[in-house]
């Protein structure tokens, strides 16, 4: 199964807002899909999410009684922050890691100073302002290159196999990029998709754009994939 984090800059989102997302994964895993309905900020800023993340990762294990070797855990935007960030407090706790890891679009830097931030910013929606506004209401400045904050900068030894797909007209670009690098430089096996003239997080425009079903297939080829017996 898959366990997914929405994104929305940790402010935003729910699992009503990405219900045709989620059922399109349903369909191309051939499995269940859980949603976390985890804490936003700024009511509930760092580490609440994290918690959320944790809780209901071991809730599969030790309650529903799903081998780890069953779960994928992933999510877009600032869903895959979270879903790398709890990749790597779990192994930090020495805790069941997941079978894999896909991230989407992931926003996994809150200093947003990028290359592709800047050569990017006429085609995606995703900007600096946003980006900082959001950032600032999630955590505070001095924690944004915690690497549970910031997970690009984690050392990302022993995570499990990662998927991770981002646009390449995305300002976010960059992060995902430095991200793919960092984990296979730490020996995690990385699958790297780079989306020709896709924006952030295209998948959601899945009902009116064919690239977006195509993307949430090969996640659920790669779900299928980590999963197998």
């Amino acid at each position: 199964m898959t366990l997914y984090f929405h994104g929305g800059g940790y402010s935003t989102g729910s699992i009503n807002s990405h219900r045709d997302f989620l059922a399109r994964l349903c369909i191309a895993s051939g499995m269940r899909v859980l949603a976390a309905d985890y804490r936003l900020a700024p009511e509930h800023p760092f580490p609440a999410q994290l918690e959320d993340s944790h809780r209901v990762h071991l809730w599969l294990i030790e309650e529903q009684g799903i081998h780890p070797d069953h779960i994928v855990m992933g999510g877009e935007s600032a869903g895959a922050g979270l879903t790398l960030s709890t990749l790597v407090s779990l192994r930090d706790a020495r805790l069941p890691l997941p079978a894999g890891g896909v991230l989407i679009s992931g926003w996994l830097d809150l200093d947003p100073r990028s290359t592709s931030m800047q050569f990017n910013r006429h085609y995606d929606f995703v900007t600096r302002i946003g980006i900082r506004s959001m950032a600032k209401r999630f955590a505070p400045v001095a924690d944004h290159r915690n690497p549970l904050v910031s997970p690009v900068h984690a050392d990302m030894t022993g995570l499990p196999p990662l998927l991770i797909q981002v646009g390449a007209a995305e300002t976010l670009l960059d992060d995902n990029l430095r991200c793919a690098e960092a984990a296979r430089s730490a020996g995690v096996e990385v699958k790297l998709e780079v989306w020709p003239d896709m924006i952030h997080a295209w998948h959601v425009f899945a009902p009116m754009l064919e690239e977006g079903r195509q993307a949430i297939q090969r996640i659920g080829d790669f779900v299928k994939a980590r999963t197998a017996e």
